[in-house]
């Protein structure tokens, strides 16, 4: 059997040949890594910058590990290319990290106006100033919450999903071994 004749093989394809299925892992990885550092860089999505800095190390490590932005021959890319499930599996992982980092809400969102009729209302009232002090306490409350919301997201999502390609890249590593 020539190497041409390989196409009546049930063989496996190789990933980096089947067009419009993902973009490269070198690529997505770029993805997720500009967002970590759009992100990172506005203070009103994370009011501790640490927090994001830590899952971008983490994330950085894995991908120079890894290897993603090697040479064509080396890189994560080439050497999945016979590895179909593995290869979307990671970028499963990487859409989980972008849409979480997209999924993120501003934390210190502009007061919302009042009505012109609830304006007058309160004019004419004298319970204004109790009004005035709840809404400010549920806008600091929703304040928190989104910090709080943000925080999970990106300690629980993000840092748990970096921890699942850190074990998939392990598994990897040791199955080759094996070889």
């Amino acid at each position: 059997m020539t190497s041409l004749d390989r196409k009546d093989d049930d063989s496996v394809e190789d990933v980096l040949l089947q067009e419009g299925l993902y973009p490269t892992i070198a690529k997505h990885v770029v993805q997720c890594d500009s967002l970590f550092r759009k992100y990172m860089d506005l203070p009103e999505f994370v009011p501790d910058p640490a927090i994001m800095d830590d899952q971008l190390a983490r994330f950085t490590l894995w991908a120079s590990n890894m290897d993603v932005y090697g040479p064509l021959n080396v890189s994560l890319d080439y050497r999945l290319r016979f590895s179909p499930t593995a290869v979307e599996i990671i970028h499963q992982l990487l859409d989980v990290i972008c849409d979480t980092l997209t999924s993120l809400k501003p934390t210190n969102e502009p007061p919302k106006s009042r009505s012109r009729k609830r304006q007058r209302i309160s004019q004419y009232s004298n319970s204004e100033v109790k009004r005035r002090e709840e809404d400010d306490e549920s806008e600091s409350d929703s304040c928190e919450d989104q910090v709080e919301v943000n925080t999970f997201k990106i300690t629980n999502t993000i840092g748990g999903t970096v921890s699942r390609l850190f074990r998939l890249s392990n598994a990897a590593r040791k199955a080759a071994k094996a070889d």
